[in-house]
């Protein structure tokens, strides 16, 4: 009885050390590795320079590789809506030095101006201070015949620049048709934030832990016969 007993548990620790490093493996084979932590900028506190108030959401992130995804939309709970015409952006001096008009992409973006609080047709930051950006994007085309823009995303090349809350110091919204949703109405916003938020995501443990455990289950197996054996 007692050697089926020992021969039992013996298989139950050879099966178990298999299937801990099957995950291990599988783990290693089908857990995209993180070359990096990805971080979010968020912008809050919105300084309006003209009413009626839309809430917005800002964010820019790194979790693409070699890109900064610019995020744009009027938030949810806001009672206003209108029509994104320009997003204006500071940058770092470095910064600022090694981008051109086509590190900018997007679907929406229909153009670029460097150094100024003008980004085409119905789209200025007159009133505002300060009433220049070092980037101003434009967003789709003025007038509401293909609907508002409420929402849009583009995005910048990094050049290898370091991630922090200096890389982006202030962003400005221009934005037409304001009003009540959901068509808007005739107000106007011009609006700015320098108030900025950087967060680190915390990164999934990495499938190496998988195999690493697989082995310390092998090490601790292997000592465990030698134990016995002696």
């Amino acid at each position: 009885m007692h050697g089926r007993q020992s021969r039992t548990q013996g298989w139950r620790y050879t099966l178990s050390l298999p299937m801990l490093l099957l995950l291990g493996l599988l783990g290693s084979a089908f857990t995209l590795p993180m070359s990096g932590t990805a971080s979010t900028l968020t912008f809050t506190n919105f300084v309006h320079h003209s009413t009626p108030a839309v809430l917005w959401n800002v964010m820019i992130d790194d979790a693409t590789a070699n890109l900064f995804t610019v995020k744009v939309r009027i938030d949810p709970t806001s009672t206003m809506i209108g029509d994104i015409l320009g997003l204006g952006f500071n940058v770092a001096p470095t910064y600022k030095a090694l981008l051109t008009a086509s590190d900018i992409a997007g679907t929406q973006v229909t153009g670029t101006f460097q150094n100024t609080g003008s980004c085409g047709q119905g789209c200025n930051f007159h009133g505002v201070t300060p009433n220049t950006f070092d980037r101003l994007v434009r967003i789709g085309h003025q007038g509401t015949a293909g609907g508002l823009i409420t929402a849009t995303t583009f995005t910048i090349a990094p050049h290898g620049q370091t991630w922090d809350t200096s890389t982006f110091p202030m962003v400005g919204i221009r934005a037409q048709s304001v009003g009540l949703g959901p068509n808007g109405g005739g107000g106007s916003a011009k609006d700015t934030s320098s108030t900025r938020t950087l967060i680190t995501a915390v990164p999934e443990p990495s499938s190496t832990l998988l195999l690493a455990l697989a082995l310390g289950s092998m090490y601790a197996f292997v000592r465990r016969r030698s134990t016995r054996a002696v």
